[in-house]
């Protein structure tokens, strides 16, 4: 199990279920899969994963310290971009 952020990297739209959606470059979009940690480079953006054991040390060490209970979307980007890029954080 893993925690993903996929970065956008030209603009698309994707159709599901007779639906259209458009995704500008830079939209960022984050949630929970199944593979393993690592960047997987796409013809529409970049996808980063880090473990779940990553994102539970994450949660206990900065959003506890906040006084919150849930992760938001944004705490997973950040999470993410710390493990990728430790300096930029």
């Amino acid at each position: 199990m893993g925690w993903f952020a996929f970065y956008v990297g030209k603009d698309v739209t994707v159709k599901k279920d007779d639906r259209e959606f458009f995704h500008r470059t830079g939209d960022v979009g984050v949630g929970k899969c199944d593979l393993s940690p690592g960047i997987i480079d796409n013809i529409n953006g970049s996808l980063y994963v880090v473990s779940d054991n990553y994102m539970k040390h994450y949660y206990r060490t900065r959003i506890i310290r906040n006084q919150r209970k849930k992760v938001a979307p944004r705490d997973i980007q950040q999470a993410i971009e710390l493990f990728y890029k430790p300096d930029s954080t």
